[in-house]
């Protein structure tokens, strides 16, 4: 789910917005170490998910009541004399709506799944304008936290002709995603076994090594593709990317583009 940390991250509403109130009991973005240990340990969060916010609501900044969104979800402790924790997933949840200072989190099918008062998301009460773009970009990134389950399912099963539909589908609405780019050069390297849409191969690669953050392991995959598209058609070409290529191991985790 790295997608979400890069979006979070160049959407300025969600980057900025926590960061002017307190930075000790509300924040978002750049978090001191021990305050993340603090999360982690209190929250039960795992060194695999990327803290995205944190909004401490104790008496006393102790870090073991609030709210911590991570890219696999929303983190909830309501009261610290309970220990209550409850994990509310990015794919939980279809819609957001907004009603009496509040988000109500709801399914697919309608079924109520969660609230959270706005106390949760800001110290300062006078933002019911934010509030309600806030459940906008929460819906969005349940509902493309959906389909990418989805997706990653049929690639895990090679079913590359249905995960081109849902590639093709989120790409209308998260062009500036790179592993969308990257997935769809998969998919169609992967349907056209006569070579048939290189130039398409290509363009997607190259779009992918554009959005692509540093040190994601899919960059090298993008590397390794593009030479591997000009081997018939120029050798150096190929040469140059396959160095790069190899510059770094891929991870074990991401799906190759080998034939």
């Amino acid at each position: 789910m790295n997608w979400i940390r890069e979006y979070w991250d160049r959407t300025p509403d969600l980057k900025d917005w926590f960061n002017w109130e307190n930075y000790y009991d509300c924040f978002s973005a750049v978090i001191d170490d021990d305050h993340v240990d603090s999360y982690r340990t209190n929250f039960g969060i795992e060194d695999y998910e990327d803290i995205l916010f944190a909004r401490d609501t104790s008496s006393f900044d102790s870090r073991d009541e609030g709210l911590v969104i991570t890219n696999w979800g929303l983190n909830v402790i309501r009261d610290n004399s309970k220990r209550e924790l409850e994990f509310i997933k990015w794919y939980d949840f279809y819609s957001v709506k907004v009603d009496d200072d509040q988000l109500y989190f709801y399914d697919k099918e309608g079924k109520y799944v969660s609230n959270l008062w706005k106390n949760f998301f800001f110290k300062n009460y006078s933002v019911d304008y934010r509030l309600t773009k806030l459940a906008k970009y929460f819906e969005k990134i349940a509902r493309r936290a959906e389909e990418e389950i989805e997706l990653l399912k049929l690639l895990d099963k090679e079913e590359y002709l249905k995960a081109l539909e849902i590639v093709d589908l989120l790409l209308k609405e998260w062009d500036d995603d790179g592993s969308l780019h990257f997935y769809k050069a998969k998919c169609i390297h992967r349907t056209s076994p006569n070579n048939n849409y290189e130039s398409i191969i290509d363009t997607e690669l190259h779009k992918a090594l554009s959005l692509l953050t540093d040190g994601d392991p899919r960059i090298y995959e993008c590397y390794k593709g593009i030479a591997m598209n000009y081997e018939s058609k120029n050798i150096w070409i190929a040469r140059k990317y396959y160095i790069l290529a190899m510059e770094k191991p891929v991870s074990e985790n991401i799906t190759k583009m080998e034939s």
